[in-house]
């Protein structure tokens, strides 16, 4: 170890090389293993910003003695380490190999804590390379471990990616919603790194959403800053002052003044320099925009020139699709209207091949996984207190039991007894109340805003009011009854789990007739009902009953009004399983929703009178008997079909 700590002290010294270091090692007859994979991964460290290339070198010897040696961590960061050496490079494929080769060491020998930096590594070549849907992934399971390992500078960069990410998209609600949880992410940890960058991105976004005053007020804060900055190193890494000066520009155009616009242009342009010659495209096509407006189409065409071949070279695609709605505006003001449409239509393919619909789904759903893990972290914390609380409710009873016969055979007094056991039946009533009045709070929580809201309704149709707001309080009213229908669904739907099924000899004729009548609420549509095979089943009727009555009441919801021939059918098959069929000739289910509707509060169509639940309650009460229910068609007609065994003794949970 002495040895180790020499070269450490010679290396700055010497000013290194991979000769000097291997002479040193020989020099000083250091053992295979005495810590080479540790020493070679400092010198990575050392070397990583000045000479990529040594650094490299100096990983992969390091990775070499790590495997001989089978230090797993030292193998993890040696690995990681050239992940991202070639990510300087932009060397994207060598980059994922190491990159993905580190993450998956880290789970084979369960090292975790350095997950956080390789996801974000891998979300950050995603991202380069348009694939936002895997740079998503990438970056929330960064933030997953993050979290678990408590690496507070890690969240507040993730977050920034991912608000660059929705800003590429066009997402920009979203996006600024990332970039400012970004500054308070940082704020708390009382970071100021990137907090600059982080305001130039939400001025980004508020101009994007024509908020272009919002916008002036922070890009001037920003550049006050700047004039009192002592060093830029971080703004230049990156490329702040060019993007500051072009979303200047960008603002005052959006304001109408093209001429301060181009002054900040053609600022931005002169403060190009090698690192962020990708900024020629944006930069050159921002002005030939506003060439365009100042109606001077030859300096337009010029600019828009130049912003085409930078964007090929850099693979701006953005840029790309910018240029070509700009060139089609050119073209419209020319009269040349087939061109025109020509390179719209070109615009809107380079933009469907770039981000296709599967990219968003998968965005969404990344969304949703990671809302369902922060929602499980949330609930597993809540049930260790509870658990802990349980611990701490045992350990008092049984110090009170102890107690207490600690005093029946110290006294040995009835009297003394009787008060003891009063006192210890106070304690147990009290802990049940508490548990009662939480249990209580909880299943309340939807209901107070309910009341509250009948409350208001009565006070404003007081006589005491002057106002008579009668022909709002009727539909508000008619809300509030609603609201408390889907409570009282969903307090059903939570029970579907821990009652008994009942199984019963249930006439499906007679069933069907009982549930038309009450789904038809006033309905002069009768359903045409077919049953062939058995008349009668064994099953739970109130289940079954729930699944046939959802069913009809989302057909006789969504009955297409203007259809001359209206029609509503159940035709059941009563075989070896029970088949049910109902369909309609409603408005149909959209293109795209037919995997969503079977969700909890989603509804197909804009209508705001339903709660989203019914066919969510149909499914699950489908499952909890056995069986399935699923979408056979989408319109004209629409129709669901549910298959129920025709006994089932297992009891099923949702």
């Amino acid at each position: 170890m002495l040895r180790v700590l020499i070269i450490l002290l010679w290396l700055p010294i010497m000013g290194f090389t991979q000769g000097k270091m291997d002479s040193l090692i020989a020099q000083l007859k250091i053992p295979a293993n005495d810590q080479l994979d540790t020493i070679y991964y400092l010198l990575v460290r050392e070397t990583l910003n000045s000479d990529p290339d040594l650094a490299l070198n100096y990983a992969k010897l390091s990775l070499a003695h790590a495997i001989r040696d089978k230090n797993h961590e030292i193998e993890i960061r040696s690995t990681y380490a050239q992940g991202s050496i070639f990510i300087k490079k932009w060397e994207w494929d060598s980059a994922l190999y190491y990159l993905k080769r580190a993450r998956n060491i880290s789970y084979e020998y369960k090292i975790h804590h350095r997950l956080p930096w390789i996801y974000g590594e891998l979300g950050l070549i995603y991202q380069e390379l348009f694939k936002f849907d895997l740079a998503i992934e990438n970056y929330i399971e960064s933030l997953k471990y993050a979290e678990r390992f408590n690496i507070d500078s890690q969240i507040p960069i993730i977050h920034n990616h991912i608000g660059l990410i929705n800003l590429r998209l066009e997402n920009y609600e979203e996006a600024l919603k990332f970039f400012r949880e970004a500054i308070e992410l940082k704020n708390q940890i009382h970071s100021k790194q990137g907090i600059i960058i982080n305001k130039l991105n939400i001025s980004i976004c508020l101009n994007a959403t024509g908020k272009y005053e919002e916008a002036l007020v922070i890009l001037n804060e920003i550049l006050e800053e700047c004039k009192n900055c002592s060093t830029c190193e971080e703004c230049n890494e990156n490329k702040f002052q060019v993007n500051l000066l072009n979303e200047m520009g960008l603002t005052h155009q959006n304001r109408g003044d093209h001429k301060t616009a181009r002054h900040f242009y053609l600022n931005a342009l002169w403060e190009i320099d090698t690192y962020s010659y990708d900024l020629y495209p944006a930069t050159y096509g921002y002005l030939a925009d506003v060439y365009f407006h100042e109606d001077n189409p030859d300096s337009s065409m010029y600019y828009l020139n130049l912003s085409n071949q930078a964007a090929n070279k850099y693979d701006d695609l953005r840029t790309l699709i910018l240029n070509k709605f700009l060139l089609s505006k050119i073209y419209e003001k020319k009269q040349r209207f087939r061109e025109a449409n020509e390179q719209l239509r070109e615009a809107m393919n380079i933009k469907d091949k770039a981000f296709p619909v599967s990219m968003t789904e998968n965005i969404r759903k990344s969304y949703i996984d990671y809302e369902r893990y922060q929602s499980q972290q949330i609930i597993e914390a809540k049930e260790k207190i509870i658990q802990r609380n349980n611990q701490l409710t045992l350990l008092l009873a049984i110090v009170s039991l102890l107690s207490i016969v600690t005093f029946v055979f110290a006294f040995k007094n009835a009297a003394i007894r009787k008060k003891l056991n009063e006192k210890l039946s106070d304690e147990v009533y009290e802990r049940t109340r508490e548990l009662n009045n939480f249990l209580y709070r909880t299943s309340h929580d939807l209901a107070g805003p309910l009341a509250r809201i009948k409350g208001l309704l009565k006070l404003i149709n007081s006589p005491m009011n002057a106002i008579d707001p009668k022909q709002y309080l009727d539909r508000l009213n008619m809300t509030t009854e609603k609201l408390a229908e889907v409570i009282g669904r969903l307090e059903s739907i939570s029970k579907i789990n821990v009652t008994p099924l009942l199984p019963e000899k249930i006439s499906l004729q007679e069933l069907l007739e009982e549930i038309v009548q009450k789904t038809k609420n006033g309905s002069t549509i009768e359903p045409e009902i077919v049953i062939t095979g058995e008349k009668s089943i064994t099953t739970d009727k109130n289940l079954l009953g729930q699944i046939l009555q959802n069913l009809l009441q989302n057909s006789y919801h969504h009955i297409d009004r203007r259809e001359m021939d209206k029609k509503i059918f159940v035709d059941i098959s009563n075989h070896k399983n029970l088949t049910i069929l109902v369909g309609d000739t409603g408005t149909g289910i959209i293109d795209g929703h037919e995997k969503k509707i079977f969700d909890l509060f989603f509804s197909s169509t804009d209508k705001n009178d339903r709660a989203g639940i019914g066919l969510y309650f149909a499914n699950i009460a489908a499952k909890r008997l056995g069986g399935k229910i699923s979408l056979k068609h989408n319109r004209k007609p629409t129709i669901f079909e549910v298959t129920i065994p025709s006994s089932r003794s297992k009891i099923y949970r949702i």
